[in-house]
């Protein structure tokens, strides 16, 4: 069996790398947002109830940063909202932070971008 040669690599327009830097940025924020809830949920168990409003403040933020993810990954308006609304329901939540975890680093893998355990590393140079 031989094996066909690989396809040489896409070149990117400049488009296509603004919609990778944003993918990667979104995908980051959102990791980071996921790691500071966990961590005002703890603080407000171990320490003061008064996290918690702190906790609800990161869980806003986190809808907001699953909206525009999903717009940098290219979902519809309708997919956004239930991802949204998903986000208020806990195991839900759990599966709607990974599947689009997953796909956001499925893509930035695809186009040869290295991800991390806390998001790929974004270039300083670009904008």
């Amino acid at each position: 069996m031989s094996r066909s040669p690989a396809a040489p690599p896409r070149i990117l327009t400049e488009q296509d790398q603004a919609q990778l830097i944003t993918i990667a940025r979104w995908q980051k924020f959102l990791l980071w947002g996921v790691l500071l809830n966990l961590t005002t949920v703890a603080l407000t168990m171990a320490v003061h109830p008064a996290f918690g409003l702190i906790n609800f403040l990161i869980a806003i933020a986190l809808i907001v940063l699953v909206a525009n993810l999903g717009a940098a990954l290219g979902d519809n308006v309708v997919s956004r909202i239930l991802y949204c609304i998903g986000l208020l329901l806990p195991l839900i939540s759990l599966v709607i932070l990974v599947v689009l975890n997953q796909r956001a680093t499925n893509i930035l893998k695809a186009h040869g971008i290295p991800v991390g355990f806390m998001g790929a590393r974004i270039p300083n140079t670009a904008a």
